[in-house]
């Protein structure tokens, strides 16, 4: 939709600039006014969509289909009153019809197609004549004024369709990456429960067994490290579970998590609260710029995706220092800067951060899954994750999200399967 809007605002300059050229540079014995009136009309619709464009993307085929026919009946309209089939600038046609293929189904596209050519055949009996563009072809006439506004109209839609074209590719290059992501998320989703699905069996073998040890063993002398162990067993095969249920959470078993309204000042509690659960309450400085008073986010997808670049902060500072979060606010944007004091990464390392299971933290201490699942959330948003990085000054990583979104937008972002993403992992 914006692409269209866009290309829209781009035919309202061009008209009017060949308009007024036509009328006032190459003196044409033409009437303006029609012309003016069709071009203010194609300003103020688009106007309406620009100003209605969040309130009509549910409807947006429906819109895109009646945009593009009454772009076909004011261009009809405006070659009708400046020369015809006569006007160099009939092959504009084609751009619509460009556009159609582009966005609508094929039957759409051929009846744009049958559209297009019977208001062009329309136009050779049924115009108002400009002479200047009359008797145009012939050795005679050289390089007469309808020639060079054909060299011009080819320049135009050339141009036109390279502009629209480049946009849709670049639409499409972000939707393969964002299919990649989901594929990716639903093989880590499928991991996640077949591991806690394989190892619940076990653990509660194990859970079961270390109860009954106990329990046979109450009235039988044993030393005091055999009940410490038992306990330990019992307390690792728990915490085993928890891990278990927690993984299967964040990598999406829990999901439908949707935007809540929150105050910062809780979203600021909460991020404690949930640091000091993982023994990082010392981990973290903070400095608010200018963060704004209430956020509209999914608030355990955005708290786990704080924790988890603050934590990877830390660790990479050895624990030796504390991060620094500041946030900030910009143009309806909240920014979260964490800021650490390691080592750095090079620049072949923060090519591949954020794919999953790649760590730069030594074997058994993180599976890489953190920052990939808080990239996804942050783009799920309309947000970004960005990294900056320089060898023995540290790195620094930069969550930008929306400062509110609506609970259609969350329907919008949300997982083809499910509801909305889940939380991202601590890693």
């Amino acid at each position: 939709m914006r692409e269209l809007i866009g290309f829209r605002w781009g035919a309202v300059v061009g008209q009017l600039a060949v308009l007024l050229a036509g009328w006032l540079c190459f003196r044409l014995q033409i009437t303006p006014l029609p012309g003016l009136l069709l071009i203010g009309f194609l300003a103020a619709s688009n106007l309406g969509l620009s100003i209605g464009a969040p309130w009509i993307e549910h409807y947006a085929e429906r819109v895109i289909k009646t945009v593009i026919l009454v772009d076909l009946l004011l261009l009809f309209l405006m070659l009708y009153f400046y020369g015809g089939n006569a006007n160099p600038f009939s092959i504009m046609f084609i751009v619509h019809v460009t556009i159609a293929a582009s966005l609508l189904s094929t039957a759409w596209t051929w009846l744009v197609v049958v559209l297009s050519t019977f208001l062009f055949a329309l136009l050779f009996v049924a115009h108002v004549p400009v002479l200047e563009l009359e008797g145009h072809h012939g050795a005679a006439a050289g390089f007469s004024l309808h020639l060079q506004g054909m060299l011009a109209a080819f320049f135009c839609v050339a141009s036109l369709l390279g502009y629209f074209l480049s946009k849709m590719s670049q639409s499409l290059k972000l939707s393969e990456e964002q299919r990649s992501r989901d594929g990716k998320l639903l093989a880590l989703t499928t991991l996640a429960a077949g591991a806690a699905h394989e190892l619940n069996t076990p653990l509660a073998t194990i859970a079961l067994i270390s109860s009954e040890l106990e329990r046979d063993l109450e009235h039988v002398w044993r030393p005091e490290r055999v009940h410490a162990d038992l306990k330990l067993i019992r307390s690792e095969v728990g915490r085993c579970e928890s891990i278990l249920k927690n993984l299967r959470g964040k990598c999406g078993a829990e999901v439908g998590e949707f935007p809540s309204q929150i105050s910062m000042h809780s979203i600021l509690e909460l991020l404690a609260s949930r640091l000091a659960q993982e023994g990082l309450e010392h981990a973290v400085e903070l400095e608010v710029v200018s963060a704004p008073s209430t956020l509209a986010l999914p608030i355990e997808g955005l708290l786990s995706s704080l924790c988890a670049v603050i934590k990877n902060g830390y660790e990479a500072a050895e624990r030796c220092r504390p991060v620094r979060l500041s946030i900030s606010e910009q143009d309806n944007f909240v920014h979260f800067l964490v800021k650490d004091f390691g080592h750095g990464m090079s620049a072949e390392v923060l090519s591949h951060l954020g794919e999953p299971f790649f760590s730069t933290k030594g074997a058994g201490v993180g599976v890489g899954l953190g920052v990939f699942l808080a990239r996804i959330f942050a783009h799920r948003l309309g947000g970004s994750l960005d990294f900056r990085s320089e060898l023995e000054h540290g790195t620094e990583v930069l969550i930008k999200l929306p400062c509110s979104i609506s609970w259609n937008e969350a329907k919008q972002a949300a997982h083809p399967q499910a509801g909305f993403l889940p939380a991202a992992a601590v890693s």
